[in-house]
């Protein structure tokens, strides 16, 4: 566009603008139009972003002790994509983003609770840091955090944190909302995953969720992901190797209005595979369900039609006496001791 057409908010009162349109009266008209767009533009709400935000507190001691790391970081892979996430119980950041496909990925370890961040969705913006928040029998216990910019224009604060055992009360939520308020800048929508050691409704987190957007948040036992955003979906999922569940949801992050729900799933019209062993199959899970004691013998039947009844169940994987339902269109890969199957 030449320049004189790139619109300005600020016309007619722009001096440059009059000038233009005084000596060259041809040019009038279409420097109505564009200020006349720029406006419009102006006066319609940020646009809503959505992305998809992980916590996941991994049990390194124990998976290292039991040697099971491609469990865990499988666990890991089998949810992407996503765009953030924030990990408790991490000793290496970059280990685990590389074992678990997530090489794009970058990050900062801070303490114990590292963070990372998509490159292709988010660029840093400054250096993340970290704030000390409470000290328990394991040590110190902090927030790590770092401001990120949108491919969109959308600024965030995100924010990790692994809270202190046997420590919910006041003084730790304040500290946590003093944390995010002396780094949010004007404008910076707030995420902040973390193992919080602290259920929803004790004293230190109804402090903390003071800071945030109750409809946008999700609350999963003691591990949450908060956020100033708009929630569109949000879940706990098995976790094992680690004895916490992993968190999942999807946020539309900005000022705008808040979205409208998606499509409904549909029914899938497949017919089922034949049963395979030591596969597991990819995917986010859609719910779990206990083999009952009389199928015990045949756990891939029960699970199979705990799918059927299940709208925009696509297959399943059986680990332990446990279905977990997937959606269509996933992929199988190797993972000892499962059974997994799909119909479409």
């Amino acid at each position: 566009q030449p320049f004189w057409l790139k619109p300005s908010a600020t016309w007619p009162s722009s001096p440059w603008l009059c000038c233009l349109a005084k000596a060259h009266p041809a040019m009038a008209p279409a420097l109505l139009v564009a200020a006349a767009h720029a406006l419009m533009m102006a006066a319609l709400p940020a646009a809503a972003v959505r992305v998809e935000v992980v916590s996941y507190n991994m049990f390194w001691w124990n998976v290292r002790q039991n040697n099971r790391w491609d469990q865990l970081f499988g666990r890991l892979a089998e949810h992407r994509p996503f765009d953030l996430v924030g990990l408790q119980e991490c000793d290496d950041i970059a280990l685990t983003l590389s074992r678990s496909g997530l090489q794009g990925f970058e990050h900062f370890s801070g303490h114990t609770a590292p963070l990372a961040w998509n490159k292709a969705v988010f660029s840093r913006l400054g250096s993340p840091g970290m704030t000390h928040v409470a000290t328990d029998k394991w040590g110190k216990r902090w927030v790590n955090h770092v401001r990120l910019r949108h491919t969109s224009g959308t600024q965030v604060l995100f924010a990790n944190t692994h809270g202190p055992v046997d420590n919910c009360g006041p003084q730790l939520g304040q500290k946590w909302a003093a944390a995010l308020h002396a780094h949010r800048q004007p404008g910076d929508v707030l995420v902040m995953t973390g193992d919080f050691n602290c259920g929803a409704n004790t004293e230190a987190m109804r402090i903390v969720r003071q800071v945030f957007s109750e409809p946008g948040s999700h609350y999963g036992g003691i591990d949450h992901i908060l956020t100033t955003g708009h929630k569109e979906s949000a879940g706990s999922a098995p976790g094992w190797p680690s004895d916490h569940k992993l968190v999942k949801g999807a946020f539309h992050l900005g000022s705008g209005p808040a979205p409208q729900p998606g499509p409904q799933p549909q029914p899938c019209p497949g017919s089922w595979s034949q049963w395979t062993w030591n596969t597991d199959l990819s995917g986010p899970v859609l719910a779990t369900h206990h083999v009952p004691g009389n199928m015990r013998h045949d756990p891939a039947a029960a699970c199979a039609a705990r799918c059927d009844l299940h709208l925009g169940c696509g297959g399943f994987a059986h680990f332990q006496g446990v279905c977990y339902l997937k959606p269509p269109n996933q992929q199988f890969y190797h993972n000892d001791g499962r059974i997994a199957a799909r119909k479409c």
